[in-house]
């Protein structure tokens, strides 16, 4: 069989779960892996494939996947691992051009919201075991214990570097998708409406009753997104988004990279160098907030305020006192 290998490439808290598992809902599809990124190589485990620096990406997929016409995984990048110029480029060389990119973007604000607002909770998986529950009420939990303290703010910086990550993490996925002999990009608003289009795209046969069968399956329960205003830095990060919005769209239609390098040294610090555009646009960005690099913005713009995290639990109709 002459099967088609694919890759979801996305940010994380992008769809890419329910885009790789509506894709595997199709009798032809198989997409039931997640890859990580790691430095070094290391031994498949149950659910992650691992990529790493010098890895073979097409031969992994080849003899860890079952026999069908398509067979694929995804790939995130996680906005706390720092994705620097010589990283993207170990990523850039592990990738054959037989493989196909699925490119998924979302609104870079969007992201910092579902990211920050849910943490590090996901869906609950009717197919998968208890596990998944018992890490998001740990999540829940996590959050809970920092909405306590009554003076919680964040850097700015921080807001700034995680999505600055986020344009760093979809130009690797145009990098990817320019590179591979067939590419396809879809935006998280369109994954249900386009799921006929890609599998034409991975030249998969289907039938109208099956998309509509794998578009249509019972909705997973997740915690309900926060008030994007009751979010840390939220005006900051809002014009800092649309920044690199505009950046990426720059990158697009030109192909003209305006972040140059990202580097970071051994204390962990960051070393970004950018066109002049951009950075006069960040300059005066700081500036209208009156922040100095490392600064905290003045509570009430950057503090989450009057949240009941024993409430948001009991949307998922779990039995969970975060009291204890």
């Amino acid at each position: 069989m002459n099967a088609t290998f694919f890759v979801v490439v996305s940010n994380t808290r992008s769809g890419s779960t329910y885009l790789a598992t509506t894709l595997n809902e199709l009798s032809q599809v198989t997409c039931d892996f997640q890859a990580n990124w790691y430095p070094k190589p290391r031994k498949i485990d149950d659910f992650r494939l691992p990529f790493y620096p010098g890895c073979d990406v097409l031969e992994i997929l080849r003899t860890s996947l079952e026999d069908s016409i398509a067979r694929g995984t995804k790939l995130t990048f996680n906005a706390q691992s720092i994705l620097t110029s010589t990283e993207a480029g170990k990523i850039l060389d592990a990738f054959s051009q037989k493989i196909n990119i699925i490119q998924l973007r979302r609104n870079y604000l969007d992201i910092y919201a579902s990211r920050f607002g849910r943490g590090t909770v996901h869906i609950l998986n009717p197919d998968r075991d208890k596990a998944n529950e018992s890490k998001l009420i740990h999540s829940i939990q996590n959050i809970q214990a920092l909405t306590e303290q009554a003076d919680f703010e964040m850097d700015p910086l921080d807001s700034y570097k995680a999505i600055l990550l986020f344009f760093c993490a979809d130009a690797v996925g145009r990098g990817l998708r320019i590179k591979a002999d067939r590419g396809y990009q879809i935006r998280y608003e369109r994954i249900s409406e386009e799921i006929g289009d890609i599998a034409r795209f991975l030249k998969v046969p289907y039938r109208g009753p099956e998309i509509e069968s794998a578009t249509n399956r019972p909705v997973v329960k997740k915690l309900p997104p926060l008030d994007f205003e009751l979010l840390p830095n939220i005006q900051f990060a809002r014009e800092v988004a649309a920044v690199f919005e505009r950046a990426y769209d720059r990158l697009e239609s030109t192909g003209e990279n305006p972040v140059k390098q990202v580097a970071c040294n051994e204390e962990g610090y960051l070393k970004i160098a950018m066109d002049r555009e951009i950075q006069d646009r960040l300059s005066k960005i700081w500036q209208s907030f009156s922040l100095p690099l490392g600064s905290i913005l003045e509570p009430g713009l950057n503090r989450i305020k009057n949240i009941d995290m024993n409430e948001r639990i009991k949307t998922l109709g779990l039995n969970n006192d975060l009291s204890k």
